[in-house]
């Protein structure tokens, strides 16, 4: 039995928080909660045609706990979960066509498919951490090249909060999240 059911039961006001498109965001969003929270306006248009009445956008993000480094010496570009959907691709060909900049792949959701192969010799891989305060540090900038459909850009947010320039994919969420100055790719 799901927690919605035996809340239904208990007559438990149930709340449901729809943070991406795929098959898990859809799962929670057709689960029947009695308010919803989406993670951003793209998300809540998606599902537009069986949205709740009541609903609400609300992002999450990690807002730096420690002051703000300066920028590093050594010009670096910062990917956030370097895997192929999330646009690796286009990380490594970027750390090809410029040998004398440092390339920092920081690992998410898995490893990434391309640490095992032979990659450009200025790119270093980072384990995942609990807090990427440390790699937004190191970063001139950030890249969010994702092929896919974002439900939220939280690292464009997170590399603002870190004061560090994203440029991103202009699907789906990322230009939603990626603010005023808008630094989109495509």
């Amino acid at each position: 039995m799901r927690v919605i059911d035996i809340a239904r039961k208990m007559a438990v006001p149930t709340l449901a928080w729809v943070q991406d498109s795929g098959e898990y965001g859809a799962e929670t969003h057709n689960a029947g909660a009695d308010r919803t929270i989406y993670a951003s306006e793209y998300l809540r248009q998606y599902f537009r045609s069986s949205a709740p009445v009541r609903n609400v956008v609300h992002p999450s993000f990690e807002a730096p706990d420690t002051p703000l480094a300066a920028l590093p010496a050594v010009p670096t570009v910062l990917m956030v979960n370097p895997i192929q959907e999330k646009g690796s691709a286009l990380f490594l060909q970027l750390a090809e066509m410029m040998p004398e900049v440092r390339f920092l792949g920081l690992t998410g959701w898995r490893r990434p498919e391309w640490v095992n192969q032979p990659h450009p010799g200025n790119v270093i891989c980072l384990p995942r951490m609990e807090s990427p305060a440390s790699a937004y540090a190191e970063a001139s900038v950030v890249i969010v090249p994702s092929v896919v459909a974002e439900g939220f850009g939280r690292v464009p947010v997170e590399a603002a909060l870190h004061r560090r320039p994203a440029f991103c994919h202009r699907i789906c969420a990322l230009s939603e999240s990626s603010g005023e100055d808008r630094n989109l790719l495509g």
